[in-house]
Protein backbone atom coordinates (compact mmCIF):
# COMPACT_ATOMS: atom_id res chain seq x y z
CA UNK A 1 0.00 0.00 0.00
CA UNK A 2 1.26 3.24 -1.07
CA UNK A 3 1.48 6.73 -0.15
CA UNK A 4 -1.51 7.82 -2.60
CA UNK A 5 -3.44 4.80 -1.06
CA UNK A 6 -2.92 6.05 2.51
CA UNK A 7 -4.40 8.88 1.12
CA UNK A 8 -7.54 8.08 -0.37
CA UNK A 9 -7.79 6.01 2.95
CA UNK A 10 -7.45 9.07 5.24
CA UNK A 11 -9.91 11.15 2.85
CA UNK A 12 -12.71 8.77 3.56
CA UNK A 13 -12.05 8.58 7.47
CA UNK A 14 -11.70 12.59 7.64
CA UNK A 15 -14.98 13.04 5.58
CA UNK A 16 -17.31 10.18 7.78
CA UNK A 17 -15.62 12.04 10.73
CA UNK A 18 -17.33 15.34 8.88
CA UNK A 19 -20.28 13.58 8.38
CA UNK A 20 -21.08 12.21 11.72
CA UNK A 21 -20.06 15.01 13.41
CA UNK A 22 -22.38 17.17 11.25
CA UNK A 23 -25.12 14.73 12.41
CA UNK A 24 -24.60 14.67 15.64
CA UNK A 25 -25.27 18.77 15.55
CA UNK A 26 -28.24 18.56 13.33
CA UNK A 27 -30.13 15.39 14.47
CA UNK A 28 -32.57 17.17 16.95
CA UNK A 29 -33.13 20.49 14.37
CA UNK A 30 -36.58 20.71 13.07
CA UNK A 31 -37.48 18.70 9.65
CA UNK A 32 -39.07 20.97 6.99
CA UNK A 33 -38.19 21.82 3.63
CA UNK A 34 -35.76 24.94 4.40
CA UNK A 35 -33.77 22.47 6.46
CA UNK A 36 -33.79 19.85 3.83
CA UNK A 37 -32.74 21.90 1.13
CA UNK A 38 -29.82 23.61 3.10
CA UNK A 39 -28.38 19.90 4.43
CA UNK A 40 -29.10 18.31 0.98
CA UNK A 41 -27.98 21.54 -1.28
CA UNK A 42 -24.95 20.79 -4.20
CA UNK A 43 -23.31 23.93 -2.32
CA UNK A 44 -22.79 21.69 0.94
CA UNK A 45 -23.48 18.31 1.37
CA UNK A 46 -23.77 17.43 -2.50
CA UNK A 47 -20.93 19.63 -3.63
CA UNK A 48 -18.61 16.77 -1.90
CA UNK A 49 -20.17 13.90 -3.09
CA UNK A 50 -20.63 15.86 -6.72
CA UNK A 51 -16.78 16.44 -6.94
CA UNK A 52 -15.36 13.56 -5.25
CA UNK A 53 -14.75 11.73 -8.74
CA UNK A 54 -12.47 14.71 -9.42
CA UNK A 55 -10.54 15.95 -6.11
CA UNK A 56 -11.56 14.11 -3.26
CA UNK A 57 -11.93 15.60 -0.03
CA UNK A 58 -10.32 18.99 0.50
CA UNK A 59 -8.24 20.41 3.15
CA UNK A 60 -11.31 23.02 4.05
CA UNK A 61 -13.29 19.63 5.40
CA UNK A 62 -10.84 20.61 8.83
CA UNK A 63 -12.27 23.76 9.08
CA UNK A 64 -16.23 21.94 8.89
CA UNK A 65 -15.22 19.66 11.29
CA UNK A 66 -13.46 22.56 13.94
CA UNK A 67 -17.05 24.64 13.34
CA UNK A 68 -18.85 21.60 14.19
CA UNK A 69 -16.99 20.94 17.31
CA UNK A 70 -17.17 24.44 18.37
CA UNK A 71 -20.82 24.43 18.18
CA UNK A 72 -21.31 21.21 20.03
CA UNK A 73 -19.29 22.30 22.87
CA UNK A 74 -21.40 25.50 22.94
CA UNK A 75 -24.36 23.40 22.57
CA UNK A 76 -23.25 20.83 25.52
CA UNK A 77 -21.88 23.97 28.43
CA UNK A 78 -20.67 27.00 29.31
CA UNK A 79 -17.03 27.36 27.83
CA UNK A 80 -14.82 28.91 31.24
CA UNK A 81 -11.94 29.54 31.44
CA UNK A 82 -8.87 30.28 28.61
CA UNK A 83 -8.96 26.65 27.39
CA UNK A 84 -12.11 27.06 24.93
CA UNK A 85 -10.14 29.91 22.91
CA UNK A 86 -6.77 28.70 23.27
CA UNK A 87 -7.98 25.32 21.46
CA UNK A 88 -9.58 27.47 18.74
CA UNK A 89 -6.72 29.40 18.32
CA UNK A 90 -4.62 26.23 17.94
CA UNK A 91 -7.07 24.82 15.64
CA UNK A 92 -6.94 28.47 13.70
CA UNK A 93 -2.80 27.90 13.31
CA UNK A 94 -3.34 24.22 11.72
CA UNK A 95 -5.77 25.33 9.51
CA UNK A 96 -3.90 28.32 7.76
CA UNK A 97 -0.86 25.25 7.68
CA UNK A 98 -3.02 22.99 5.82
CA UNK A 99 -4.03 25.84 3.29
CA UNK A 100 -3.11 29.87 3.64
CA UNK A 101 -6.15 30.52 1.82
CA UNK A 102 -8.36 29.04 4.78
CA UNK A 103 -7.53 32.25 6.64
CA UNK A 104 -10.49 34.03 5.03
CA UNK A 105 -13.06 32.05 6.62
CA UNK A 106 -11.16 31.66 10.14
CA UNK A 107 -14.43 34.76 11.07
CA UNK A 108 -16.85 32.00 10.68
CA UNK A 109 -14.92 30.19 13.70
CA UNK A 110 -15.86 33.33 16.15
CA UNK A 111 -19.14 33.73 14.67
CA UNK A 112 -21.25 31.09 17.16
CA UNK A 113 -19.21 32.28 20.23
CA UNK A 114 -21.08 35.67 19.24
CA UNK A 115 -24.55 34.37 18.80
CA UNK A 116 -23.75 32.42 21.81
CA UNK A 117 -22.85 35.33 24.06
CA UNK A 118 -25.41 37.52 21.38
CA UNK A 119 -22.47 40.23 21.92
CA UNK A 120 -18.86 41.15 22.20
CA UNK A 121 -18.63 39.33 25.24
CA UNK A 122 -15.72 37.89 27.23
CA UNK A 123 -15.48 34.74 25.11
CA UNK A 124 -16.14 35.88 22.00
CA UNK A 125 -12.72 38.88 23.13
CA UNK A 126 -10.58 35.93 24.44
CA UNK A 127 -11.94 33.95 20.75
CA UNK A 128 -10.80 36.80 18.48
CA UNK A 129 -7.57 37.08 20.87
CA UNK A 130 -6.62 33.27 19.78
CA UNK A 131 -7.58 33.80 16.08
CA UNK A 132 -4.47 36.46 15.99
CA UNK A 133 -1.77 33.81 15.58
CA UNK A 134 -3.32 31.89 12.91
CA UNK A 135 -3.58 35.09 10.70
CA UNK A 136 -0.39 36.44 11.78
CA UNK A 137 0.87 32.42 10.48
CA UNK A 138 -1.39 33.15 7.50
CA UNK A 139 0.12 36.47 5.90
CA UNK A 140 3.81 34.56 7.02
CA UNK A 141 2.82 31.97 4.45
CA UNK A 142 1.42 34.10 1.61
CA UNK A 143 4.37 36.28 1.62
CA UNK A 144 6.35 33.34 1.41
CA UNK A 145 8.76 32.66 -1.88
CA UNK A 146 7.50 29.80 -4.00
CA UNK A 147 9.43 26.32 -3.78
CA UNK A 148 12.23 25.46 -6.30
CA UNK A 149 11.49 22.83 -9.03
CA UNK A 150 14.37 20.59 -6.83
CA UNK A 151 11.38 21.07 -4.08
CA UNK A 152 8.68 20.20 -6.04
CA UNK A 153 10.68 17.09 -7.26
CA UNK A 154 11.22 15.79 -4.05
CA UNK A 155 7.72 16.29 -3.08
CA UNK A 156 6.67 14.87 -5.93
CA UNK A 157 8.70 11.77 -6.18
CA UNK A 158 7.23 10.58 -2.79
CA UNK A 159 3.92 10.12 -3.79
CA UNK A 160 4.96 7.66 -6.83
CA UNK A 161 4.24 4.94 -8.29
CA UNK A 162 0.90 6.47 -8.95
CA UNK A 163 1.46 10.14 -10.56
CA UNK A 164 -1.55 12.79 -8.86
CA UNK A 165 -2.70 15.11 -10.65
CA UNK A 166 -1.39 17.48 -8.43
CA UNK A 167 1.79 16.55 -10.10
CA UNK A 168 1.15 17.50 -13.20
CA UNK A 169 3.35 20.79 -15.15
CA UNK A 170 1.64 21.72 -18.20
CA UNK A 171 -1.49 21.51 -19.64
CA UNK A 172 -5.06 22.77 -18.71
CA UNK A 173 -4.70 20.61 -15.95
CA UNK A 174 -1.52 22.15 -13.85
CA UNK A 175 -1.99 20.56 -10.60
CA UNK A 176 -1.64 21.89 -7.28
CA UNK A 177 1.28 21.05 -6.24
CA UNK A 178 3.11 22.95 -9.30
CA UNK A 179 1.47 26.07 -8.67
CA UNK A 180 3.38 26.18 -5.24
CA UNK A 181 6.40 26.78 -8.10
CA UNK A 182 4.82 29.79 -9.74
CA UNK A 183 4.25 33.18 -8.38
CA UNK A 184 0.98 35.70 -7.67
CA UNK A 185 1.09 37.18 -11.72
CA UNK A 186 1.10 33.62 -13.09
CA UNK A 187 -1.91 32.50 -11.10
CA UNK A 188 -3.72 35.56 -12.20
CA UNK A 189 -2.68 34.78 -15.66
CA UNK A 190 -4.48 31.60 -15.20
CA UNK A 191 -7.35 32.32 -13.62
CA UNK A 192 -8.05 35.00 -16.55
CA UNK A 193 -7.33 32.36 -19.52
CA UNK A 194 -10.34 30.30 -18.27
CA UNK A 195 -12.60 33.64 -17.59
CA UNK A 196 -15.27 33.86 -20.24
CA UNK A 197 -18.67 35.00 -20.26
CA UNK A 198 -19.91 31.65 -19.90
CA UNK A 199 -18.23 30.83 -17.03
CA UNK A 200 -18.85 34.32 -15.38
CA UNK A 201 -22.97 33.52 -15.43
CA UNK A 202 -22.94 29.84 -14.56
CA UNK A 203 -20.93 31.35 -11.65
CA UNK A 204 -23.45 33.99 -11.12
CA UNK A 205 -26.15 31.70 -11.60
CA UNK A 206 -24.85 28.74 -9.52
CA UNK A 207 -23.66 31.32 -6.38
CA UNK A 208 -27.44 32.86 -6.36
CA UNK A 209 -28.78 29.12 -6.02
CA UNK A 210 -26.28 28.24 -3.63
CA UNK A 211 -27.42 31.21 -1.16
CA UNK A 212 -31.00 30.37 -1.51
CA UNK A 213 -31.45 28.04 1.20
CA UNK A 214 -29.75 30.20 2.98
CA UNK A 215 -31.84 33.29 3.10
CA UNK A 216 -35.09 30.82 2.80
CA UNK A 217 -34.20 28.91 5.70
CA UNK A 218 -33.39 32.41 7.67
CA UNK A 219 -36.53 34.21 6.40
CA UNK A 220 -38.54 31.10 6.71
CA UNK A 221 -37.53 30.54 10.61
CA UNK A 222 -37.10 34.47 10.91
CA UNK A 223 -33.93 33.78 12.56
CA UNK A 224 -32.98 37.37 13.14
CA UNK A 225 -35.80 37.25 16.04
CA UNK A 226 -33.48 35.64 17.96
CA UNK A 227 -30.60 38.02 17.98
CA UNK A 228 -29.50 41.62 19.49
CA UNK A 229 -29.12 44.21 17.47
CA UNK A 230 -25.00 43.74 18.42
CA UNK A 231 -24.96 40.55 17.72
CA UNK A 232 -26.44 41.45 14.38
CA UNK A 233 -23.62 44.04 13.85
CA UNK A 234 -20.77 41.67 15.22
CA UNK A 235 -22.25 39.00 12.32
CA UNK A 236 -22.31 41.84 9.85
CA UNK A 237 -19.26 42.67 10.67
CA UNK A 238 -17.30 39.47 9.91
CA UNK A 239 -19.35 39.02 6.90
CA UNK A 240 -17.50 42.46 5.35
CA UNK A 241 -14.12 40.72 6.77
CA UNK A 242 -14.43 37.72 4.77
CA UNK A 243 -15.68 39.46 1.55
CA UNK A 244 -12.72 41.72 1.87
CA UNK A 245 -10.40 39.01 2.03
CA UNK A 246 -12.15 37.30 -0.32
CA UNK A 247 -11.43 39.34 -3.20
CA UNK A 248 -7.54 38.62 -3.55
CA UNK A 249 -8.38 34.79 -3.98
CA UNK A 250 -10.85 35.39 -7.02
CA UNK A 251 -8.74 37.40 -8.80
CA UNK A 252 -5.30 34.24 -8.05
CA UNK A 253 -7.19 31.07 -7.91
CA UNK A 254 -9.65 29.61 -10.62
CA UNK A 255 -11.49 27.28 -7.85
CA UNK A 256 -14.81 29.50 -7.53
CA UNK A 257 -16.90 27.18 -6.57
CA UNK A 258 -15.02 25.41 -3.82
CA UNK A 259 -14.75 29.30 -2.35
CA UNK A 260 -18.54 29.38 -2.74
CA UNK A 261 -19.07 26.22 -0.92
CA UNK A 262 -17.00 26.66 1.86
CA UNK A 263 -18.95 29.95 2.25
CA UNK A 264 -22.40 27.85 2.09
CA UNK A 265 -21.07 25.45 4.08
CA UNK A 266 -20.05 27.29 7.52
CA UNK A 267 -23.09 29.22 7.33
CA UNK A 268 -25.40 26.52 6.92
CA UNK A 269 -23.34 24.71 10.28
CA UNK A 270 -23.87 27.93 12.24
CA UNK A 271 -27.33 27.73 11.30
CA UNK A 272 -28.56 24.55 11.74
CA UNK A 273 -27.00 24.83 15.69
CA UNK A 274 -28.15 28.18 15.89
CA UNK A 275 -31.78 26.62 15.11
CA UNK A 276 -31.29 24.60 18.22
CA UNK A 277 -30.81 27.49 20.74
CA UNK A 278 -33.56 29.62 19.47
CA UNK A 279 -36.72 29.04 22.37
CA UNK A 280 -39.15 30.84 20.02
CA UNK A 281 -39.03 28.25 16.96
CA UNK A 282 -42.32 26.16 16.83
CA UNK A 283 -43.26 23.67 14.86
CA UNK A 284 -43.98 25.72 11.66
CA UNK A 285 -42.95 22.84 9.68
CA UNK A 286 -45.95 21.31 9.81
CA UNK A 287 -47.10 23.66 7.49
CA UNK A 288 -46.19 21.40 4.23
CA UNK A 289 -47.61 20.31 0.84
CA UNK A 290 -46.65 18.06 -1.62
CA UNK A 291 -46.12 20.41 -3.95
CA UNK A 292 -43.31 22.27 -1.76
CA UNK A 293 -41.32 18.78 -1.36
CA UNK A 294 -41.53 18.65 -5.13
CA UNK A 295 -39.46 22.26 -5.44
CA UNK A 296 -37.35 20.89 -3.08
CA UNK A 297 -36.57 17.45 -5.16
CA UNK A 298 -36.47 19.83 -8.27
CA UNK A 299 -33.77 22.42 -6.62
CA UNK A 300 -31.75 19.74 -5.03
CA UNK A 301 -31.66 17.90 -8.20
CA UNK A 302 -31.28 19.81 -11.37
CA UNK A 303 -28.10 21.97 -10.96
CA UNK A 304 -24.14 21.28 -9.71
CA UNK A 305 -22.04 24.05 -8.06
CA UNK A 306 -18.78 23.25 -10.61
CA UNK A 307 -15.64 23.06 -8.46
CA UNK A 308 -13.32 25.26 -10.63
CA UNK A 309 -13.60 27.26 -13.90
CA UNK A 310 -12.84 24.54 -16.28
CA UNK A 311 -15.65 22.84 -15.17
CA UNK A 312 -17.66 26.02 -14.94
CA UNK A 313 -20.31 25.24 -18.38
CA UNK A 314 -23.92 25.24 -18.77
CA UNK A 315 -23.92 21.56 -19.26
CA UNK A 316 -21.67 20.58 -16.37
CA UNK A 317 -24.27 23.21 -13.95
CA UNK A 318 -27.08 21.89 -15.17
CA UNK A 319 -26.95 18.50 -16.75
CA UNK A 320 -30.92 18.06 -16.73
CA UNK A 321 -31.63 21.07 -18.47
CA UNK A 322 -28.94 20.99 -21.00
CA UNK A 323 -30.14 17.23 -21.76
CA UNK A 324 -33.84 18.41 -22.68
CA UNK A 325 -32.43 21.07 -24.71
CA UNK A 326 -30.36 19.17 -26.77
CA UNK A 327 -33.50 16.70 -27.10
CA UNK A 328 -35.46 19.26 -28.60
Amino acid sequence: MNVVHLTIIAQIIIFAVFLYSTYCLIKESPLSPATVVLIFSPAFILFVVWSWPNVGVRKEVFLYITLVFICLCLQKSIPKGFSFPVLIGISAVVLVLCHEMLVAYLPYLIMPVILYEQGFGLITRRTLLALLPGILVALLLVTRPTISEATWNIICNSIQPIPPRDCLSNGEYLGAITFLTKDTSFGIRFTRSFTTLETTTVYIVTGLLSFSPVVYTISFYKLWKNLSKKAILLIESCFSIIIILMIPLFIVAADYGRFISIHITCISIIILWFLRLSPTITHIENAQTPIIWGGVVLFLTNWKLPMWLLFATFQNAFPLISQLLVQR
